[in-house]
């Protein structure tokens, strides 16, 4: 046996396996936080310590391990050695912490007030191998896996209430409780360095952030809040994150909107383009986007353009590399467009006023074939237009043929007493 357990260990030193924690949760030891002084403390319960591995080797500690992260405006990230010591990076040394040191924790200080206002767990376990963790990590990341569902109180007294729910950060499940008071929105200030804040006097329960009790946004590229116009709209996007105190946070949105068009078409769209450098983005899973409009100083919340109080993202495939979820639009699922590539969330008339290049009026029954003839030079297409049917505002994509001559036929099963064809 001990010649066997040899070669094993030969083999787990040779491939840098196992690596991490023995448990990713408190089995052995409890991980704490205390904010206003920035000390995390990793403590023993087990009688044979907290047990965790360096490229295959194994080691513990038995006695409580405390650290004091500087006060670097920034996210900081916490290890253990081989010593035993706790030991904070300014930087995510994928090497180091696939070698020398463990994960533990990863935190961000507000600088100014010398405190964390972020901190999670990061203590994953051998469960996973190496090369599997980081692949998870960059390209899949933190997943939805239950609950969290929205119950919303639309209008003026705008309430949020969030059921418990689970995430999971490849192999460590997170079980988040209940939100329904002092939702925590994050923005970046007027130097770029993230804060949050719970608002003002009735955004405390909100997605929104104001100033001076009017609503506002986060400008993407200066940073700062700044109050919107009125009947003008922003929107607030929630997520889902590994924070162990606060487990459901707002990104305060970060563009302001004139129409309520730009608004509903913002809606599907901003939170793919969310300016999130600093931080931990790939440890968070975008939940749901909230659309609200500054009325006469007052916040009011409205309707996304299919008459929802907000967007579900809980079961969206979401791409969580960069940014927030999405790294592009293309990332994202089931939003109303024509073919690959081509997106837009207008109305349909709204939609066909500004890009038609084609109008015909229909009227058939039964399966058609509907037929007509049309030139490229017409509709600008060529003769692969994209080609909708639609009666009053229902939009259908029945079978479409094009010929290299413009000749469309359509056939459907559906019969339309008033439709129309509109090519674009």
């Amino acid at each position: 046996m001990a010649i066997l357990e040899g070669k094993y260990t030969r083999i787990a030193l040779d491939s840098g396996d196992p690596h991490g924690f023995r448990y990713w949760d408190d089995t052995q030891g409890t991980l704490t936080f205390t904010a206003a002084t920035r000390q995390i403390t990793i403590t023993p319960t087990a009688a044979e310590g907290v047990e965790y591995y360096l490229s295959g080797r194994k080691y513990s500690i038995t006695s409580a391990k405390n650290i004091t992260v500087s006060n670097t405006e920034g996210l900081r990230y916490i290890a253990l050695n081989a010593s035993g010591t706790l030991v904070e990076r300014g930087s995510f040394p994928l090497d180091v912490f696939l070698s020398t040191e463990a994960f533990m924790a990863v935190v961000y200080v507000d600088a100014t007030a010398g405190q964390f206002i972020y901190w999670a767990n990061e203590r994953h376990s051998v469960e996973f191998a190496k090369q599997d963790w980081i692949y998870k990590h960059t390209y899949i990341g933190t997943q939805y896996n239950s609950g969290a569902g929205l119950t919303f109180t639309a209008g003026t007294d705008i309430d949020l209430d969030v059921a418990a729910g689970v995430i999971q950060d490849e192999d460590i499940v997170h079980t988040l409780a209940a939100k329904s008071t002092n939702f925590y929105k994050y923005y970046r200030d007027s130097s770029l360095n993230w804060r949050r804040s719970l608002g003002g006097v009735g955004y405390e329960d909100t997605g929104a952030i104001d100033v001076g009790g009017v609503p506002a946004f986060n400008d993407a590229t200066s940073g700062g809040l700044s109050a919107i116009g009125n009947n003008n709209y922003v929107l607030s996007h929630i997520f889902l994150v590994n924070d162990v105190a606060e487990p459901v946070i707002a990104v305060v949105g970060q563009t302001e909107y004139t129409t309520i068009t730009n608004a509903r078409q913002g809606a599907q769209t901003e939170i793919s383009q969310l300016v999130t450098a600093g931080l931990p983005a790939a440890e968070f899973v975008a939940a749901y986007t909230i659309i609200y409009k500054n009325r006469g100083g007052n916040l009011v919340s409205v309707a996304t353009d299919d008459g929802s109080d907000f967007i579900d993202w809980r079961n969206q495939t979401l791409n969580p590399a960069s940014g927030a979820s999405p790294t592009s639009h293309n990332g994202l699922s089931d939003l109303q467009g024509g073919q690959g590539g081509e997106y837009f969330h207008l109305t349909s008339d709204e939609y066909s006023a500004v890009r038609a290049k084609y109008t015909n009026s229909i009227t058939w029954s039964g399966s058609g074939p509907y037929t007509f003839s049309i030139t490229a030079a017409t509709h600008g297409k060529g003769v692969d237009p994209l080609v909708q049917v639609r009666e009053s505002t229902a939009v259908v994509y029945p079978d479409i043929d094009i010929d290299g001559s413009g000749n469309v036929t359509i056939t459907s099963t559906v019969n339309f007493s008033n439709g129309k064809v509109v090519i674009y």
